[in-house]
């Protein structure tokens, strides 16, 4: 089944990080894993250029060394796009 106005799909598995900086004191998770789901849709609106638009979500869960709990939680975007072929 197809799915109207949507173009593309993308999807990362990865590694994460996280780093808090206040104040000149700097704290670092361990790592953990991560993820990302994107799906968009991109119009030509010339010969040569595209315009898009697509909607992100991600996920992730690190280990803090220092406190012994998980720092996890997901993320949302929207992301343009402009390419030129």
């Amino acid at each position: 089944m197809a799915v109207p106005y949507l173009r593309y799909v993308s999807g990362s598995i990865c590694v994460a990080k996280l780093t808090l900086t206040y104040e000149n004191v700097s704290a670092d998770s361990d790592y953990g894993p991560a993820f990302d789901f994107t799906a968009g849709k991109e119009w030509w609106v010339s010969d040569k250029w595209g315009l898009g638009v697509a909607g992100g979500f991600g996920y992730h869960s690190v280990s803090d060394p220092d406190i012994s709990q998980n720092w996890s939680g997901p993320s949302f975007g929207v992301r343009f796009s402009a390419t030129y072929n």
